[in-house]
This record gives structure tokens, C-alpha cells and sequence, in this order.
């Protein structure tokens, strides 16, 4: 079933676009790639674009910088996701590389695709770096996810979906719209989920496996993460982070986020986490007006106006004071320090209990630890 509505509200195809239609018809060997940790998104247009090229008689590998977590085990049953062992990629005649375009995303495997003689090919749905590094690229940024990109390529192959493939696209979608509710979440993104339903996505199946298979330590987790959020900026900035823990895993980050994002008045809301190799994720939303993918650039990341993410050098601590600085900047409020009044309970420059002296955490005239009911307007 293609819904001929859905397919009227988007633009003709590009030759850009057209050119890599060509490419995925004529090429017999393909390589698909995600970036490092990778998402819904990623896992879901990899293994929406693994069935359809398979469904022309093409041989497909999919390989990653790293493993699917456990939340994606459903699609693994179904797509067989490799990670990359540092030995060289396969035999192959072109690289797919899915929902990125920085080359540095790949983390491990970036030196191998740059040494590859092969084709590279983007489908994305991201702002491109603007230097163009690959050969066929597949661009749209009015997308919501990635996955709708290789819904409309099988489209236009004229492949028909398998359940395999409508249920890795519909995984695509509906995280990268937080289950329809993002404001990305359009009328395109909105049949384009009713297609994949008729063609075998169950939402139900999707949405348990995502989100009700948390760890017992979930709950706790996100308490004491929301325990310890900051505001800044009067109240528009919320600031989380995860300090590294190697007797934990800490699964509670996006659960966190989205609901300091909800909180009246917070247009930014940040997430730190500490990784082993002392590098500092970044998780950043934006409820308002304010370009998080304007701050997550400024730290050589990228992403969304809305959703957006970067790897801070460490430690934590510096992390976190060039990115609040760079925060308040964002949204024009003072540098953390030189608004007036301080934090309830604290003296005037000292850290908030738990903090380390280092960047924001020492100019925390500003970073006031609030709890429900006592943040002031």
C-alpha cells in the first residue's frame, strides 16, 4: 500500500537523488554504515534499506562501530547487525553510510571508509558538513527520520515493504519523533506510520520493546538524576549529567531529558555523560526558540534545531563548564556567575554540593539546585 497523498506533499526527486537511485539499482555489493552508539534511527533505516536491497538480489552487510543496545533486540532477531572488528570492511562496491554525513561519527571505522575505494553513498536527514566528502548522497532535511528517506527510495524501486522492513522504518520514525510527539512529527511522518502499520509494523510490539523493558534500577536512576537537576538562565536552561560509572549501567539519560524538557519556562535542556574512554557525551533538546544544533556544532557534533548531540573532551567537569558557558550565550543570558542572587543554601562562588570547583560548577550564582515546587519565576 503506498498512501499517494503522503508521497504529493514531498518534492520530486533531486538528481542528486536520482543519481543514487541509479546507484542502488546498478551496484551488486553494498556496506551499510551508522555511527557510533547507534540509534533507532540508524538501526531502523539499516535494516529497512538491508531488506529492500536484498529484495533486488543484492548482496548486504550491515556494520557498525558498535552493537545494537538491548532495546533494538527485536529488530536484531530479524536483521543481522555486525560490529566492526578493526580488521577491514568486506568485499563491497559501495558504502551506505545512514543518518550522517561526518565521516569522524564512525568513530573506529572512519580511517577504513576513507581508505576504501568504493562509492560512498549519504542518506540522511541532517544538515551536511559543507564539504562534500562522499560520491551520491540522498539529502532531505524536511524528513523526520532518516527512515522515511529509505521508505521513499524503496518507493520509488518500486519494491514492495516486507514485515521486516516496516517494522526497522517504523522503529526509525517514531523515535526520532519521541513516539509522534516531537515537533517534527507531520503529516508525511503521520502516513508514512499508518503505510508501515499495513505492511506488517505492529506499534504495540515496537513500543514494548522500546520502552517497557527497562532495568528494575531504571526508576531509581532517573529519580537520582532528577534529583540533582540545575536551572540556569532564570529557569530556561536544565542541566543534567551521568558521571561514569564502570559498576553501572545507567539507562535512565533519555527518560531524564524529556522530562526536564517538560518543566514550564525550560527552553534547553542538557545531558552530560561521562564515557569509559573519558570523553563526554552531549544530549541536547530544545522546547522553544533556541538552536541546539547551533551549541552541539560548536562542539563539533550536529543533529536537529530541536534534538542534537556532540562528544565534550573531558573530564566531566571542564565538559561541563564550556558547555553551560556556551548554553547561556545561546539563549543571551548571563555567563553562570554574573546574574544576581545565588543558589538557596549556598554561598556566594561555591559549588553546589556534589560538584566539583572546576567550570560552571564554581560560578554557580546561577546553577541553582531546585526542587519540584520551589523553582521561582
Amino acid at each position: 500500500m503506498t498512501s499517494t497523498r503522503a508521497r504529493d506533499l514531498r518534492a520530486p526527486i533531486t538528481e542528486d537523488q536520482s543519481h543514487a537511485l541509479d546507484l542502488l539499482r546498478s551496484a551488486q555489493r553494498f556496506v551499510l554504515v551508522g555511527h557510533v552508539r547507534p540509534d533507532g534511527d540508524v538501526l531502523g533505516s539499516q535494516g529497512g534499506l538491508w531488506s529492500v536491497l536484498r529484495a533486488l538480489g543484492k548482496q548486504v552487510r550491515i556494520i557498525n562501530p558498535d552493537l545494537p543496545e538491548t532495546q533494538f533486540g527485536f529488530l536484531s532477531e530479524q536483521v543481522p547487525y555486525e560490529a566492526f572488528d578493526g580488521a577491514g570492511l568486506p568485499d563491497h562496491d559501495v558504502i551506505v553510510m545512514l543518518d550522517f554525513a561526518e565521516l569522524s561519527r564512525t568513530g573506529p571505522m572512519a580511517s577504513s571508509i576513507d581508505a576504501a575505494a568504493s562509492v560512498k553513498l549519504v542518506i540522511d536527514h541532517h544538515l551536511p558538513p559543507a564539504k562534500a566528502w562522499w560520491d551520491r548522497a540522498w539529502v532531505d532535511r524536511s524528513a523526520a527520520a532518516t527512515g522515511l528517506l529509505v521508505l521513499e527510495i524503496a518507493r520509488e524501486l518500486g519494491v514492495p515493504l516486507d514485515a521486516t522492513a516496516a517494522t526497522s522504518i517504523f522503529t526509525a520514525l517514531a523515535t526520532d519523533t519521541g513516539w509522534f510527539r516531537h515537533s517534527n512529527c507531520d503529516l508525511v511522518a503521520m502516513e508514512a506510520a499508518a503505510e508501515l502499520v499495513a505492511a506488517g509494523a505492529d506499534p504495540h510490539r515496537i513500543h514494548r520493546a522500546l520502552f517497557k523493558t527497562r532495568t528494575p534500577q531504571h526508576p531509581r536512576q532517573v529519580g537520582s538524576m532528577l534529583a540533582d537537576v540545575r536551572y540556569l538562565a532564570e529557569g530556561r536552561i536544565a542541566y543534567l549529567e551521568i558521571p561514569y560509572d564502570d559498576e553501572t549501567e545507567v539507562d535512565a539519560g533519555d527518560a531524564a531529558i524529556d522530562l526536564v524538557r517538560d518543566v514550564a519556562g525550560v527552553e534547553i535542556a542538557l545531558l552530560l555523560r561521562e564515557l569509559a574512554d573519558g570523553q563526554v557525551k552531549l544530549s541536547a533538546r530544545s522546547e522553544g526558540d533556541a538552536d541546539v544544533y547551533a551549541l552541539a556544532a560548536s562542539f563539533g557534533g550536529g543533529g536537529h534545531r530541536k534534538a542534537s548531540g556532540a562528544e565534550l573532551d573531558g573530564p566531566l567537569d571542564q565538559a561541563r563548564g564550556r558547555l553551560l558557558a556556551a548554553a547561556t550565550a545561546l539563549v543571551g543570558a548571563a555567563a553562570p556567575g554574573e546574574a544576581p542572587g545565588e543558589a538557596p543554601g549556598e554561598a556566594p562562588g561555591e559549588a553546589p554540593s556534589g560538584r566539583g570547583g572546576d567550570g560552571a560548577g564554581s560560578n554557580s550564582a546561577e546553577i541553582e539546585e531546585r526542587r519540584p515546587g520551589r523553582m521561582a519565576r
